[in-house]
């Protein structure tokens, strides 16, 4: 199994959260997190929930470090309960529709 992580124990990682399938832009990630959890809340979980899966960093930690933008999704997901049928495919707006 691959792993996209920088130097540090990426054990935990690697076994616990595989890296997704699939491409997240920064900013479909951003659209996810404020959708979800609204704009306020979404900054303060991004700065301040430290994430086992990704390392104990935090989502906006990872996202500097390098990580993907869907693998940190993912892990922010499982972290705060997020039901799997909002987890897939969010963040896209659908075609014609403004931002």
């Amino acid at each position: 199994m691959s792993c996209l992580l920088p130097p540090r124990d990426t054990s935990l990682l690697c076994a616990v959260l595989p890296i997704a399938k699939g491409v997240m832009k920064l900013s479909e990630f951003n659209v996810a997190v404020d959708d979800e959890f609204g704009a306020g809340y979404g900054r303060v979980l991004l700065h301040d929930l430290t994430l086992e899966a990704l390392g104990g960093r935090t989502a906006r930690e990872a996202l500097s470090a390098g990580l993907a933008p869907r693998d940190v999704w993912l892990a922010l997901c499982e972290a705060t309960d997020v039901p799997a049928e909002r987890r897939h495919g969010v963040g896209q707006r659908e075609p014609g529709r403004g931002r």
